[in-house]
């Protein structure tokens, strides 16, 4: 959006800072909005190609785990023929039970091994705030209401500014944020425009000025983090192998069909060992 240029020749030096300010506060809104449009895209965009990763490579990620855990399976009967043949535990009385004991232990341990569990460290626990802390948000509270009330002011949009911004309080202070709530009380005053006098103005602009550059340094810094997920980098792999494949799962298929293969024999061998244990065992 351009500038409209300012017409200084009626205008008083306040009066032209105050201008200067507005229109650089109108542009920083803009840059805001498209970067914050950029971000809610990117995380669209990578939540759709979790979505699509997850139905087609769930099902070959699943055919490669029935074979892995055969092979866990059958190594653990492996090793507890090598114990039996080696005089470490006794025979087992009834070969097909002992069998079916060891797969049920093997899938077991498997299970657990490759179970999802959300684990809570002390370091996640919460603190309660304390009794000064408290304290300090009950004052904090208070000044805020008293400077930010929307009853305070009769203006339609001062009214709604604050209203906005006591829904920020009132958040922060169910968390006893005393952070937020000291940042939220150096904010300027918003007041009925006919008490905001010219020096008012220009406070009140500065400040959003640099607010506004604080939130689109948040926001990019933001992108920036997303970008370097496992996720985000798997995303833009796919991307690529996309535009040399037109698949962009193909080398990833590849890879997958690959170790089910190598498992497979894997797997054979292992019942073929576990074949010759059984003969030594009954020798």
């Amino acid at each position: 959006m351009a500038c409209q240029p300012i017409d200084t020749m009626t205008m008083t030096p306040e009066e032209i800072e105050i201008q200067k300010k507005r229109q650089e506060v109108s542009l920083l809104e803009e840059k805001l909005t498209l970067v914050e449009t950029d971000f809610a895209n990117l995380c669209m965009e990578v939540s759709l190609f979790q979505q699509h990763y997850l139905e087609v490579m769930g099902p070959l990620y699943a055919v490669l785990d029935r074979w892995n855990l055969r092979i866990a399976c059958t190594g653990l009967v492996i090793d507890r023929l090598r114990d039996v043949r080696d005089g470490l535990r006794p025979p087992p009385e009834d070969p097909f039970e002992w069998s079916a004991s060891s797969i049920a232990d093997a899938r077991e341990e498997w299970a657990r091994r490759h179970q999802k569990t959300s684990v809570i460290s002390e370091d996640n626990l919460e603190t309660p705030p304390s009794e000064r802390d408290r304290r300090t948000a009950k004052e904090l509270y208070r000044a805020l209401v008293k400077k930010f009330h929307p009853d305070l002011v009769t203006d339609p949009q001062a009214q709604q500014q604050r209203t906005d911004l006591m829904m920020e309080i009132n958040e922060a202070y169910q968390q006893k944020d005393i952070t937020t709530l000291e940042a939220l009380l150096k904010r300027p005053a918003i007041v009925d425009p006919k008490d905001e006098g010219s020096g008012d103005i220009l406070v009140r602009l500065i400040r959003r000025v640099s607010q506004l550059q604080g939130l689109i340094q948040q926001t990019e810094a933001r992108i920036a983090k997303e970008k370097e997920t496992e996720l985000m980098q798997l995303y833009l792999q796919c991307q690529q192998c996309a535009e040399t494949y037109g698949d962009p799962f193909h080398i990833i298929k590849t890879a997958v069909h690959e170790q089910v293969s190598r498992a497979k024999i894997e797997w054979m061998h292992q019942r073929a060992r576990e074949s010759k244990l059984w003969t030594e065992v009954e020798e």
